[in-house]
C-alpha cells in the first residue's frame, strides 16, 4: 500500500491509489439510444408539462384579455371574468398565471442549457477551464445563466459564435420574462362597463286619489319660470324629422322620457333602464299667424301691450283651429335692450288651450271638456326694430299694420318706426306614465350653465346641444341623452292599465304661472325674455339665457320653446320626485368603472417572448438530436465519467482538493491549457472521454 502524505504539506496529491490489482477496461460496445434515453424522461416531463402548463397559463390570460375587450365593447362575457373584476382579483390573477409561466419556461431552459452544454462539447469543445462545468451541466439543469463564461471565454475566438448567440438571446428572454406580470399591467387602464343588472321598485309619481289629485299639492307656490335649475340632467328621447313648408317649422315628433333617478351621478352611470317612465310629447310646431284688427294699449303694463286678431288657417297638417273667426289676443309688447343690440326683445305670450289643436301625438287627446284637447299655444314676440327713443317709443305706436316677411316661421307686423316679428307655437306635452326602455352605449352627463365673470358671458352651448337646440340635428351620443326605445302602441304601455295605478299628470302645471294650477289661466300670460327686464312678467336669468341663445343662433322658435318647455317640466318632475309615492318593477344597469386591459400591446410582446423561447427550445432540440451521439442528458455518473481521460488525468488528479481558481493557474501549466476539449471516441482507450483536439487525430 502507498504511503499516505501529509495533506497540510501536498494539497493536490494527498491520496494516492491503491496497490491492488485493477483489470483493464474494455472496449465500449456502441448502442444507439431512442430519443427519450438521449433526452431523459424527466427533461420530456418537463418540456411537455411546461409546455402545457404555458399554455393554460396563456390561454386564461387570453380569456381575461377577450372579455375585457368584449366587455368594453358592450358585448356578454362569463360569470368568471365577473367574478375575478367585481371582487378586484385582476392583479392577482394576472400575477399568479405569470408565474406558472416564469417556472415553467425557467425548468424548461434548464433544459435548453443541458443541450447547448453537449452540443458545444461534442461540436466544438470547450477550454480546459470550463469543460468540466458545461459536462456537469448536461445533467443539472441549471439554466442558460450557467453558459455565460464559456460564451465570455470565447468571445476573442469566436470558436462557437453561433451557439452563443441562441444563449444570449435566450438568458435575455429569460431576464425579460421575468417581468412579464409587469409588463401586462401595461394594458390595464380604467375603462367603464356594465357589470350587470340591478332590479327594484321604481317611484315614479303622486298616486291619484280618487280623481282629485295627489295628496301633495302640486301647485300652491310653485313657480319653475322664476327658478333656475342648477343643472340641466340628461333624459331620454325619440324623435323623427318633422314635417317642411314655407310658413312653419316642425320640430318632429319628439318623445322625452325623463329618468327615474335624483341623483345625478346614478344618472351618469346608468346604460340601460326598463321600468316605469314618465314620458312627455315635446312637439312643437310654429306658424306663421296673419293679424288684423292690431292696436296699442301703452297703459296697460309697463311695456304698453298689442291687442288684435290672429288666425293660422291651413299652415301645418297637423294643426286645426279652435276660433273660426280667428283668436282675439292681448299680449305685453317686449322692449328691446339698447346696451345690449345683439339680444332679441322678446316675450312669450300664453294663450292656454282653446286656440288650436297639435294631433297625432303619443296618444289620442280625447279630452271632451276641451275642444282642442289639451294643446297649448304661445306666441313668440321679438321687437325688431325701434326708429325712436325709449322715452318717445309708446306714442308712435298707434297704428300697427302686418307687413310682408320672407321667414318661414315668422310673421312682421309694425309701422315705420316700429316692427316686430311673430310666431304662433302649438305644444301637446301629455305627460304620462308608460313602461319603458331607455339605453345609452356611453357616459352621459348633467350639463351647467356656464358664466365668465372675465367677459360676463354666460355659454350656454352645452345646454342647447343637450335639447337638440342646434341648427343641425346631432346623434344622441353627441348630445350625452339616452335613446328611448320606441313601441308600437303606447297607450298600450301604460303604467295604469298595466299595474292598475293611477298617477297625477301634474307636470303640465308647470308651464303655468298661476299658484291655482288651472290650465285655462295659462291663456293671457306674458313672460318677459328681455335680458334687462326686473318686473313680475321677467324670469328667471338661466331660462333667458338659453332662450336667447337659441334664438340667436337658430332663429327657430320651435326649438326655443321645446328646450324651455322640457326644462321646466323637468323641474317640476325632480322637485316633487322625494314624494312620489307610486311604485312600480324596474331594472337598470349601471356603468361600472374597472381597471382591466384596454389594450393588447403587452399581450402581443409577452406572446413575442414566448414565441421566441418555444422557438429557441426546438431548435436546440433539432440540433441535439441531429448532432450529438454521446450525450446523455440528466445522467451523472456519464458527465464524471466523460470527463477521465488521458488527456485530462493531470487535472482531475490535481482537482481533487483544489478551487476552480487554484485549477485554472494549474491548468495553464499543462499541455491542454493551449487547445480545446471535445467529447470524443479515443483512438488509444476505445472509450468515449475528453479529449484534446491538440492531440485529436
Amino acid at each position: 500500500m502507498a504511503e499516505l502524505r501529509d495533506p497540510e504539506k501536498y494539497p493536490y496529491a494527498s491520496v494516492e491509489q491503491t496497490d491492488r490489482e485493477v483489470p483493464p477496461p474494455t472496449a465500449e460496445a456502441y448502442k444507439k439510444r431512442q430519443f427519450w434515453e438521449k433526452l431523459s424522461i424527466y427533461n420530456i416531463g418537463v418540456l411537455v408539462i411546461g409546455t402545457g402548463v404555458i399554455f393554460v397559463a396563456l390561454a386564461f390570460l387570453a380569456f381575461f384579455w377577450i372579455c375585457s375587450h368584449r366587455a368594453i365593447d358592450g358585448k356578454s362575457f362569463t360569470r368568471v371574468w365577473w367574478a375575478i373584476v367585481t371582487y378586484k382579483w385582476t392583479s392577482r390573477v394576472v400575477t399568479l398565471s405569470t408565474v406558472l409561466i416564469r417556472i415553467a419556461a425557467a425548468a424548461q431552459l434548464g433544459v435548453f442549457a443541458a443541450i447547448m452544454a453537449a452540443l458545444i462539447l461534442e461540436r466544438v469543445g470547450a477550454s480546459a477551464e470550463d469543460f468540466p462545468l458545461l459536462s456537469m451541466i448536461r445533467c443539472s439543469n441549471t439554466g442558460p445563466q450557467s453558459l455565460m463564461w464559456n460564451v465570455i471565454h470565447t468571445i476573442p475566438t469566436g470558436s462557437q459564435f453561433g451557439y452563443s448567440i441562441l444563449i444570449v438571446l435566450a438568458l435575455l428572454n429569460a431576464l425579460t420574462l421575468q417581468f412579464a406580470s409587469t409588463i401586462l399591467l401595461a394594458d390595464f387602464g380604467d375603462a367603464t362597463v356594465v357589470m350587470g343588472r340591478n332590479e327594484s321598485s321604481i317611484h315614479f309619481g303622486l298616486i291619484e286619489i280618487k280623481k282629485n289629485g295627489p295628496s301633495v299639492n302640486t301647485d300652491t307656490g310653485i313657480d319653475f319660470w322664476k327658478q333656475g335649475p342648477t343643472t340641466y340632467p340628461s333624459f331620454a328621447e325619440w324623435r323623427e324629422d318633422g314635417l317642411k313648408g314655407s310658413n312653419f317649422v316642425d320640430t318632429g315628433k319628439t318623445y322625452r322620457g325623463l329618468i327615474p333617478f335624483r341623483a345625478t351621478q346614478e344618472r351618469k352611470t346608468l346604460h340601460s333602464y326598463e321600468g316605469p317612465l314618465t314620458i312627455v310629447d315635446t312637439r312643437v310646431v310654429c306658424v306663421k299667424p296673419e293679424f288684423s284688427n292690431l292696436s296699442v294699449d301703452p297703459n296697460a303694463t309697463v311695456t304698453g301691450s298689442v291687442l288684435g286678431v290672429l288666425s293660422f288657417k291651413n299652415t301645418h297638417p297637423a294643426i286645426s283651429e279652435g276660433w273660426n273667426e280667428g283668436y282675439t289676443f292681448n299680449c305685453s309688447l317686449p322692449m328691446r335692450d339698447f346696451n345690449n343690440p345683439n339680444n332679441w326683445a322678446l316675450s312669450l305670450c300664453s294663450f292656454g288651450q282653446h286656440v288650436g289643436r297639435l294631433s297625432d301625438g303619443i296618444y289620442e287627446d280625447n279630452e271632451r271638456s276641451l275642444s282642442t284637447g289639451h294643446t297649448i299655444a304661445q306666441l313668440w314676440l321679438n321687437t325688431t326694430m325701434v326708429e325712436a327713443g325709449e322715452d318717445d317709443f309708446y306714442p308712435t305706436l298707434t297704428s300697427l299694420e302686418q307687413m310682408e316677411s320672407s321667414s318661414t316661421a315668422w310673421s312682421r307686423f309694425g309701422n315705420e318706426l316700429a316692427t316686430f316679428d311673430a310666431s304662433l307655437c302649438f305644444i301637446n306635452p301629455l305627460p304620462a306614465d308608460y313602461q319603458g326602455k331607455i339605453s345609452a352605449e356611453y357616459l352621459t352627463e348633467d350639463v351647467y350653465l356656464q358664466y365668465t365673470p372675465d367677459t360676463s358671458t354666460y355659454n350656454t352651448e352645452a345646454i342647447r346641444r343637450l335639447y337638440g337646440a342646434t341648427s343641425t340635428v346631432l346623434p344622441y351620443h353627441d348630445r350625452g341623452i339616452f335613446y328611448l326605445d320606441p313601441v308600437t302602441n303606447w297607450t298600450e304601455n301604460r303604467i295604469d292599465s298595466l299595474y292598475n295605478i293611477s298617477s297625477y299628470a301634474f307636470l303640465v302645471n308647470a308651464l303655468s304661472r298661476s299658484d291655482q294650477g288651472d290650465d285655462n289661466q295659462l291663456a293671457g300670460l306674458s313672460l318677459s325674455m328681455a335680458t334687462f327686464s326686473t318686473g313680475v312678467d321677467s324670469v328667471h336669468r338661466n331660462h333667458l339665457q338659453v332662450v336667447q341663445r337659441i334664438m340667436q343662433t337658430t332663429r327657430n322658435p320651435a326649438l326655443a320653446l321645446q328646450a324651455i318647455s322640457t326644462i321646466i317640466l323637468q323641474m317640476s318632475y325632480y322637485d316633487f320626485m322625494p314624494e312620489y309615492d307610486a311604485t312600480a318593477p324596474g331594472s337598470w344597469e349601471p356603468w361600472s368603472t374597472v381597471n382591466i386591459p384596454t389594450r393588447w400591446r403587452a399581450f402581443g410582446a409577452i406572446i413575442g417572448l414566448l414565441f421566441l423561447h418555444f422557438a429557441l427550445l426546438t431548435l436546440a432540440l433539432v440540433l441535439f438530436f441531429k448532432r450529438t451521439q454521446m450525450s446523455l442528458l440528466g445522467n451523472s455518473w456519464q458527465a464524471v465519467s466523460q470527463v477521465m481521460s488521458s488527456d485530462t488525468a493531470h487535472a482531475v488528479h490535481h482537482g481533487a482538493m483544489a478551487t476552480d481558481w487554484e485549477m485554472r493557474r494549474e491548468v495553464k501549466k499543462s499541455a491542454i491549457a493551449k487547445g480545446r476539449i471535445v467529447i470524443a471516441k479515443s483512438q488509444a482507450s476505445g472509450r468515449t472521454e475528453a479529449v484534446s483536439v491538440a492531440k485529436r487525430r
